[in-house]
Formats: C-alpha cells, sequence, structure tokens
C-alpha cells in the first residue's frame, strides 16, 4: 500500500466523525463474528481395569454411574469400557468437570486404573471472513495469516482471532490446544498493520485494534464492547472532572500529525458499564507504525451503570 509516514512535514490537524466511527466498529463486529461448534461430550470416565480389588470397584462404579449392582458387575468385567456417568441439566462444562473428577477419586481409591476424556476442545482454525474490507487505507502485512482459536464445548462455544506471522509455526501444526493456551506465535492485529499514512487510517486503526482485542475475550476484559464513540457528552446528569473536558466542548475525534511524524489520534467514548462514564482515548502512532501507545482519561461521571 503507498503512502509515507508523515515525517518532516509541516504540522497537520484533521478532523473525524464520530458517527462515521461508531457505524464502522458495529460493522466490524459483525465481521468478526463466526459460528462456533457446539460438541456434545459425554459424561463419562473409561475404566482401563479393576487392579486388584474387582468387587471394591464394581461397588464404586455403582454409586458413581447410579446403576445397579449387577450392572456394574457387568461393566467391570468388561474393561476397558466407558462408564456412563449422571449429571444434571442444563449442562454445563464445571459441572461435567466435576463430575468425572468424582468418580475419577472414587474409582482411584477403590483400586482401579482410569482414563478421562476431555470436556472441551480448543483447535485453530484458519478465520476467512474479509474484516479488512472495511478499511481501504489500511493491509495486512504480507503472509500474515488470520488464524481463530475456537472453543467447543457441550454448553457454548466461542472463538479468539490472531494473526499469525509468516516466522510462526503453521496452524495446522498446533491442535489441539490446551484450555486458554494461545497459540504458537500469534499476535495483535497491530503488528500486522500497514497503511497509507492518512489521519483516517489511523483512527481506523484505533477502533479495529480495540475490536479485533475484545473477540473471545471473557467478560471482565470486554469492557469494549460496552463504549459507543461520541462527538458531544450524550444526555447525563454529568459530574465534571474539572480540567479535563468542558461540558460544551466538541468530542469529534481528530488526528494531529507533529513534525516528527507522529500521529496522535484523540477521540471520545461513553460506557454504561458498571457507572457512567465519558473517557477520552489517545494513540500516539509512531512514524510506519500502526501500534499504538495508547491512554485513557475519565472525563466525567454519570449516573448508575449496568453490570453483567
Amino acid at each position: 500500500m503507498s503512502g509515507d509516514p508523515l515525517s518532516n512535514q509541516k504540522p497537520m490537524h484533521w478532523k473525524g466523525d464520530a458517527e462515521v466511527l461508531e457505524d464502522l466498529q458495529k460493522k466490524l463486529r459483525w465481521s468478526l463474528a463466526m459460528e462456533t461448534p457446539r460438541k456434545s461430550f459425554e459424561c463419562s470416565i473409561r475404566l482401563l481395569d479393576a487392579g486388584k480389588s474387582p468387587a471394591k470397584v464394581v461397588w464404586a462404579v455403582r454409586d458413581q454411574a447410579g446403576i445397579s449392582l449387577p450392572e456394574a458387575k457387568q461393566l467391570v468385567e468388561s474393561a476397558p469400557v466407558n462408564i456412563p456417568l449422571p449429571f444434571s441439566t442444563p449442562i454445563c462444562d464445571d459441572k461435567i468437570q466435576s463430575t468425572v473428577r468424582d468418580a475419577e477419586w472414587a474409582l482411584h481409591l477403590a483400586g482401579a486404573r482410569v482414563e478421562t476424556p476431555p470436556t472441551s476442545e480448543w483447535t485453530v482454525l484458519p478465520f476467512e471472513q474479509d474484516f479488512m474490507s472495511l478499511f481501504p487505507r489500511l493491509e495486512l502485512l504480507p503472509n500474515w495469516k488470520t488464524i481463530a482459536q475456537v472453543y467447543a464445548g457441550p454448553r457454548e462455544g466461542f472463538h479468539r482471532i490472531w494473526m499469525l506471522p509468516p516466522s510462526a509455526p503453521s496452524w495446522e501444526t498446533q491442535n489441539p490446544l490446551w484450555e486458554g493456551e494461545r497459540p504458537v506465535g500469534a499476535r495483535g492485529i497491530e503488528e500486522a498493520l500497514r497503511g497509507d499514512h492518512s489521519p483516517q487510517s489511523y483512527t481506523d486503526a484505533s477502533v479495529l485494534i480495540r475490536v479485533f482485542g475484545m473477540v473471545g475475550s471473557g467478560w471482565n476484559e470486554q469492557e469494549w464492547n460496552s463504549h459507543q464513540i461520541v462527538s458531544q457528552p450524550t444526555d447525563e446528569n454529568w459530574s465534571w472532572i474539572q480540567g479535563e473536558v468542558r461540558s460544551d466542548a466538541d468530542l469529534q475525534p481528530s488526528v494531529e500529525i507533529e513534525t516528527s511524524g507522529n500521529a496522535i489520534v484523540t477521540f471520545f467514548s461513553v460506557t454504561r458499564l458498571n457507572e457512567v462514564r465519558l473517557i477520552r482515548h489517545r494513540d500516539r502512532y509512531r512514524p510506519g507504525s500502526y501500534h499504538p501507545e495508547s491512554e485513557v482519561l475519565l472525563c466525567a461521571t454519570g449516573g448508575q451503570g449496568y453490570v453483567y
């Protein structure tokens, strides 16, 4: 992509449109969504053998599986065999894992050898949605791949998205993953971007980086999903933090290009998570880079917000 880092240039001030940025991030959230799989996992434990005390194991199987003594004896004599375990509905990972752990311990105490099947599954797949078409001023570095780290569980499925540089191991070699494990070499999208160095490319990057980083995060990491980019304070009973921003200030996004080539993006958002807050975001991009140094500043607080 053509375009020079704006170094040794005259200072430049550019004003953007908060409504355009907010619309862009809504479209991006839709583009980064994907149909995540659900997988049925049998709540069971595999009995390899009954060891030296098969009678004790029969009683343990009866108690853990909730079956009759003759049924338990038949299962034990059929080892190796899967022993189905009872669980409450609705199915959830924690309940399955707790049930399996209890059964594993009980059979171990009885002298049996057992193994436990996985109760969830993480895999790495290519992410093929064309989200970059929303950003004509930006593009991915050559040979970087977008991958999805996908979770398939009995109750729900979700995904995280990463960028994989050419030097990283191929995604095909990284399956399956341990729960929560980051794919080897995976990076955030800010390390995989280049652009035309226009002011708009920097505001676009600020939105892309934030939304991309929130995909698949835990509830406590998803704060950005509650933010609305604004051009003026919303209709709230604001308590202004003295000296930070005036109540009648123009909050449209802006970009300052310094003579050094640094690009400074400033924009404002309102979130109602926990407490209504007006926040200023400032991203500093060094010449030739789309990996910003970011800071946030609380400008005002409103009333009670909501909680997840």
